[in-house]
C-alpha cells in the first residue's frame, strides 16, 4: 500500500504560526497555547516534533487556523474528507444562524402569547 501518508504537523504548525491563513499575521506559542488550553512548552514540543498532540487538542488548532484536521496533520487536503477553511466557516455560521433563528421564533411565540393572555382594559362603547 504506497498511498500511505506522510505525517507533517510540526512542517504545518510551523507554517501556520508564520502566517496565519485568514489574518495574515503571525502567531506566537503563547497565544496559540492559550487558545488550546496547553502550557507554551507543550505547543513548543508539538512544533518540534517532540511529541504529538491528543486528537482533541490537534482539532483545537485546527480551529484556530480555520483550517481541517487533514490539513493540520499531513499539510494538504485529503480528498472526501476534505473541508475547505470557507466550507466550515460557512457550516458554523449557519449553524449559528440556525441557534438565532431559533431564539427568534421562541421570542416571537412569547410575545405573541403575553399579548393573548394580557388583561385588556375594558373599552366603553
Amino acid at each position: 500500500m504506497e498511498n500511505k501518508r506522510k505525517y507533517k504537523l510540526p512542517e504545518t504548525l510551523r507554517q501556520l504560526m508564520k502566517k496565519h491563513p485568514i489574518t495574515g499575521k503571525p502567531t506566537t506559542q503563547k497565544e496559540l497555547a492559550e487558545y488550546v488550553g496547553i502550557r507554551p512548552q507543550s505547543l513548543a514540543l508539538y512544533v518540534q516534533g517532540k511529541t504529538e498532540p491528543s486528537a482533541a487538542k490537534c482539532l483545537a488548532i485546527a480551529d484556530y487556523f480555520g483550517v481541517s484536521a487533514d490539513y493540520l496533520l499531513i499539510g494538504y487536503e485529503d480528498g472526501d474528507i476534505y473541508f475547505s477553511m470557507m466550507d466550515a466557516q460557512r457550516r458554523r455560521m449557519y449553524e449559528r444562524l440556525g441557534q438565532i433563528a431559533v431564539l427568534c421564533s421562541q421570542a416571537e411565540n412569547q410575545a405573541l402569547y403575553l399579548m393573548e393572555t394580557e388583561v385588556k382594559p375594558d373599552v366603553q362603547e
